[in-house]
């Protein structure tokens, strides 16, 4: 299943706070970054090291520019996307693995790219919160949305991503989203940048503070849980 989930709250499970997932809980198995520093319609992404059957696979993917995706890996789902302006596209898509999962598309017009991608085990659902965008060349803060999961306080894996035009860097992460991957980009104009947190918590609701970079640029950013 996969769902958005835009609702805003701050339930809290006061019995669990560790930020270590204990056996059979979702865990982060291995990860991978790509950056497609070249112009090109045809975008493919490197895959996490290891995946087996009944992994969950969740891919974070930055677009420079207003480029329209299509012929993406059969498979995959599109759990969300958005443009901030026509400067750049952050889209989010999952797949259960079956074994030797790639993940490739093209877009209309030449473009670079940047993903983070995760291979995730006990783990099958994805929801999202609302995307909070910003085409403004200069912006430097990125705050993402609340995100309360349905089912009530659950161990989860939660990200916060961002999305970005160009070449940057982010000087100060989203506070406790200490397992931090960063894909940058080349080129202030025509590059794509992804940077992603991640924690281990039990709990409904995360509202994740704010990415701050080092040079401002459009972006996209979101909230995921994942479980």
């Amino acid at each position: 299943m996969i769902s958005l989930d835009k609702q805003r709250g701050f339930l809290l499970n006061p019995f669990r706070f560790s930020s270590t997932p204990p056996p059979s809980s979702p865990t982060i198995m291995s990860s991978s970054v790509t950056t497609n520093t070249s112009e090109t319609t045809s975008h493919v992404f490197n895959m996490p090291s290891g995946i087996q059957s009944n992994d969950l696979l969740l891919i974070i993917v930055s677009v420079s520019s207003d480029a329209t995706i299509s012929s993406v890996t059969s498979g995959w789902t599109l759990a969300g996307q958005t443009l901030a302006g026509f400067a750049v596209r952050g889209l989010i898509y999952t797949k259960i693995a079956t074994g030797g999962e790639s993940f490739s598309f093209t877009t209309n017009f030449a473009e670079q790219s940047a993903s983070v991608c995760y291979r995730i085990q006990n783990a099958t659902t994805v929801q999202l919160s609302s995307f909070v965008t910003n085409a403004v060349l200069s912006t430097t803060t990125y705050d993402p949305s609340s995100l309360t999961i349905t089912g009530g306080p659950r161990d989860a894996l939660w990200f916060a991503a961002l999305s970005t035009l160009g070449d940057t860097s982010v000087t100060t992460w989203p506070t406790d989203y200490n397992n931090q991957l960063s894909a940058s980009g080349i080129n202030t104009t025509n590059g794509a940048s992804v940077f992603v947190g991640s924690r281990f918590l039990n709990t409904s609701t995360q509202d994740p503070s704010s990415f701050t970079l080092g040079t401002g640029r459009p972006g996209v950013c979101v909230t995921i849980g994942a479980y």
